[in-house]
């Protein structure tokens, strides 16, 4: 009798044992997974931030053309002067 409780014991450890492992190598694979999926989310996070840097920039160069747009003080009347004009002046060159 007490040998078959001993060997029903062993039986039961063992197969949770083997339960144990397949559940540990199952959440090494997903952890695993989650590696590969976080590393590929730094790398679009990392271009996502070159690219905000790019738009800063150029919303910074934008805005200082604007600026010297607004203090431009030549004048050269061409809003003024017939396009008729600077057609016949243009072939005339």
């Amino acid at each position: 009798m007490l040998t078959r409780i001993l060997s029903i014991s062993l039986i039961i450890l063992l197969v949770g044992l083997f339960f144990l492992a397949y559940k540990s190598n199952k959440l090494s694979e997903q952890l695993s997974a989650a590696n590969d999926r976080i590393a590929v989310l730094q790398a679009n996070m990392a271009e996502y931030q070159r690219i905000n840097e790019v738009y800063a920039e150029s919303a910074a160069k934008a805005e200082e053309f604007n600026k010297e747009l607004n203090d431009d003080t030549n004048v050269d009347n061409l809003d003024v002067v017939p396009a008729d004009y600077i057609l016949k002046q243009l072939r005339a060159d």
